[in-house]
């Protein structure tokens, strides 16, 4: 297991018009997320994060038309904000994000959070193998 730190920051903004679309897919594809808030957190690590083993990696969804999009998911557990109970959470990835390639930056969903800031400390607790490198890789 792994714990890293990182910081609440703002996204674009997408993911709360986005996920309302995908969610519907995703209960077929993988329903376990569906208990989430309609909206990601994006947290800034800080340690660089390679996700090569996620937990689902679902087919091409068409939720915006033909081809699709792929999504992967990695299950973590959030503690936000720190010293708080761990909440069950998944790193969202969105293979066509402008993220998608930005290991200190990702996207959690979870259920909601009250009183959630920017910049607010927080921790993911990875529950996999991992080697450390330039990165983190799971």
């Amino acid at each position: 297991m792994i714990i890293i730190r990182g910081r609440v920051t703002a996204g674009l903004g997408a993911a709360s018009e986005t996920l309302q679309y995908q969610m519907p897919y995703f209960a077929i594809h993988f329903p376990e997320v569906t208990v989430c808030h309609r909206a990601s957190i994006n947290v800034h690590l800080e340690c660089p994060l390679l996700i090569l083993n996620p937990d689902h990696t679902t087919p091409l969804i068409p939720w915006a038309g033909p081809p699709g999009e792929m999504f992967s998911f990695l299950r973590i557990r959030l503690e936000c904000p720190l010293n708080s109970e761990l909440r069950q959470a998944w790193i969202y990835i969105p293979h066509g994000s402008p993220h998608y390639h930005k290991f200190v930056e990702v996207e959690v969903v979870t259920k909601w959070i009250d009183n959630l800031e920017l910049g607010m400390p927080c921790q993911i607790h990875i529950d996999k193998d991992y080697r450390e490198q330039l990165v983190v890789t799971v």
